[in-house]
């Protein structure tokens, strides 16, 4: 029994966990300290023919596993940094554990290391990468220093070669029949299927959303021999990312002043930071997985006895400060140009409302984002927002999200405009709004029944004009406005995101338009003055975003009824 140190940034600490540890003989430590003496003055087949010597010395008499795991390029042994790190490898409990660390840190040997300890016992689990190159090149060699390859089959012993590498998923069957799949996992439910023990996930913050969170935690529901439970842990450099979403602190709101950026460590006794009141609720979209979640630090300094003396200090010399903080201390920061639009997704949940249906008389603005597509990526999407103000005119200085769509082509084709009756496209589904039907001759019937108040429809021009002449200029089917963006777009960004901060917007709860939200970063000009919403990568979509800062500018800006 060990007792939790209190330490990471959620203060949930247990009175006590069970550790699983072999015992160390007492002549070990002193055959260590000899080998790591005369290390360095042996040649490569020296150093193979000690490290096999070695290892026979650390065999436990039990079961045949080292009770040291020892690394065979350098000789030196895995040995724990703090208490914390100590009991996050050698227990199998909370059911998630992230351990983030600087570079050079121990991170990632820490993460090998519980692996093994796992398959030791005989459960089966999954050793994965956001990809299979960074698998090949980073957590594969890595593995391959500290597994003691004689505990494995010996028709897989071959993968201890250096000379092998692997080029698809593939699994390792040891000796007690554990099985330890490897795989890079850019494609998540390509993991649905095995039923598993753990699962330990390396650089998880390369991964671009928590899909492969979701999808391995439905995978890890097998308990050991000894009923030791399912356990799933990520190691990772902790650049800001969507780790922090269930591995941060416990969001919170105060009832009292509103606030709803309060982060805590402990409910009992905390006042708001802001007002001193104790009406503080717990906001937060995953309370529940933090509780049985913990959070170890790893310094780089900290692992200074595996690299060299005064590395930390060397590496910081090509670092800015921010750098620092991220990749030598583990803090959590954003190293990306910009940073999130919201500090916090619970700012976009905290506005949802259960609004009534949208109304025929309900004044309407209608906004429209686009994109054509690409020859060999997926789109942007097409979007299109419907606001109003809100519907209760006791809030109608506030935005009412009503209407959030989009379509997207596929890597080399066309969004189709117009789509089918059964199916319909982003144009036919305006039209729709107006009131109006296309015909199989292209001409446009007016239906009464389909209409919708929609005062005005505002638009990006880049891809829009032709569609907006033809509607607008053409047909007098809606007024269609042009929406700048320039200094338009600028003052229309900052002003969603005070919206969204002071709860003058509300929502339904709609999945895609927060996912966009989410994707979101905004961007400073060299002033700080001016702000854009912009993507927070090329694979993430926020045209929902986009189409919603027009859309709620141009709803406040018209004197709506």
């Amino acid at each position: 029994i060990h007792p939790w140190q209190p330490a990471g940034p959620h203060g949930f600490c247990q009175a006590g966990v069970v550790m699983w540890k072999p015992e160390i003989p007492p002549e070990v430590p002193g055959l260590i300290e000899q080998v790591k003496g005369i290390w360095h003055k042996l040649t490569q087949a020296e150093r193979q023919e000690a490290f096999q010597l070695l290892e026979e010395a650390l065999k436990s008499p039990e079961d045949g596993w080292p009770v040291l795991y020892v690394n065979r390029e350098t000789g030196r042994p895995y040995v724990p940094h703090t208490v914390e790190e100590d009991i996050a490898v050698h227990s199998d409990a909370p059911r998630y554990l992230l351990v983030r660390g600087g570079e050079g840190g121990g991170k990632s040997v820490a993460g090998i290391v519980k692996t093994l300890n796992r398959i030791r016992r005989g459960m089966s689990g999954l050793m994965c990468s956001p990809n299979l190159p960074h698998y090949k090149r980073s957590l594969w060699p890595e593995f391959r220093r500290w597994c003691p390859w004689d505990m494995v089959v010996p028709s897989h012993q071959r993968y201890s070669k250096q000379e092998w590498e692997p080029h698809e998923p593939f699994t390792i069957v040891f000796k007690n029949h554990a099985e330890l799949h490897c795989a890079g996992i850019e494609r998540p439910r390509s993991l649905e299927g095995p039923n598993i023990n753990f699962a330990h996930f390396d650089e998880a913050r390369l991964h671009p959303d928590e899909k492969a969170l979701t999808v391995l935690d439905g995978r890890i529901r097998i308990q050991g021999k000894n009923e030791e439970p399912p356990q799933m842990w990520f190691t990772t450099t902790p650049a800001m990312n969507w780790l922090y979403t269930y591995f941060g602190p416990l969001l919170c709101k105060c009832k009292t002043c509103g606030d709803i950026e309060i982060e805590l460590t402990d409910l009992g006794g905390m006042k708001c930071p802001k007002c001193g009141g104790l009406d503080i609720v717990v906001t937060d979209l995953y309370p529940a997985f933090k509780e049985d979640a913990r959070d170890v630090v790893l310094l780089t300094e900290g692992n200074e006895a595996n690299t060299f003396d005064g590395f930390a200090d060397k590496r910081g010399q090509s670092l800015t400060e921010k750098e620092k903080r991220v990749l030598l201390n583990a803090e959590w920061e954003d190293l990306t140009d910009g940073e999130p639009f919201l500090p916090s997704i619970i700012w976009w949940d905290s506005c949802k409302e259960d609004l009534p249906p949208l109304g025929k008389d309900e004044q309407l603005v209608i906004s429209l984002d686009a994109a054509t597509g690409r020859r060999t990526t997926e789109s942007d999407c097409f979007a299109i927002t419907g606001t109003t103000r809100h519907p209760n005119q006791k809030y109608f200085d506030k935005v009412a999200v009503r209407i959030a769509e989009t379509w997207q082509a596929r890597p080399g084709e066309k969004i189709d405009y117009l789509g089918t009756e059964e199916n319909p496209g982003p144009e036919r589904f305006l039209l729709r709004l107006c009131g109006y039907r296309i015909t199989e001759y292209g001409t446009y019937n007016f239906d009464p029944d389909l209409q919708h108040n929609v005062m005005v429809v505002t638009y990006d021009p880049t891809e829009l004009h032709d569609m907006a002449q033809r509607l607008y200029t053409h047909e007098g089917i809606v007024w269609f406005s042009e929406f700048s963006q320039g200094n338009q777009r600028l003052e229309a960004d900052r002003q969603l995101l005070e919206l969204i901060k002071n709860h003058r917007i509300v929502h339904d709860g709609n999945e895609k338009l927060r996912e966009h939200i989410r994707n979101a970063d905004r961007k400073l000009d060299s002033t700080g003055r001016h702000m854009r919403i912009v993507k927070r990568n090329e694979s993430q979509k926020i045209d929902l975003a986009i189409a919603l800062s027009m859309g709620s500018f141009m709803t406040l800006h018209l004197n709506l009824l």
